[in-house]
C-alpha cells in the first residue's frame, strides 16, 4: 500500500494489477530498456545506456511472475477471510 505521504508526481499504478506505487520506492520495478554486452565466457555484464520508461509493476506481480504465476491473478486463498480462532 503507497503511503499518503508519497507525492502525486511519483505514483504509479503496477501494470499488472493496478496497485499504486511510488515510482521511487524500494521494492518497486520500473521497466528498462539498455544494451548488454555478452562476456567472453557467456553471460552479460552489467546494463549499459539505460532507457527508463514510465511503466512500474509492484514487488507481489514481478514475484509472481518469477514463480510462472500470471501477475495480477490472486493465490487461491487471498483475499479469504480466514477464521483465526
Amino acid at each position: 500500500m503507497i503511503e499518503a505521504s508519497v507525492p502525486l508526481s511519483r505514483r504509479r499504478n503496477c501494470t499488472f494489477c493496478g496497485t499504486l506505487v511510488d515510482s521511487n520506492g524500494i521494492g518497486t520495478f520500473q521497466l528498462a530498456d539498455g544494451w548488454l554486452e555478452n562476456r567472453r565466457k557467456g553471460g552479460a555484464n552489467t546494463i549499459a545506456i539505460v532507457h527508463r520508461r514510465d511503466v512500474f509493476a509492484c514487488h507481489e506481480c514481478i514475484d509472481r511472475l518469477r514463480h510462472g504465476i500470471p501477475a495480477g491473478q490472486m493465490h487461491l486463498f487471498d483475499g479469504v477471510a480466514r477464521d483465526e480462532s
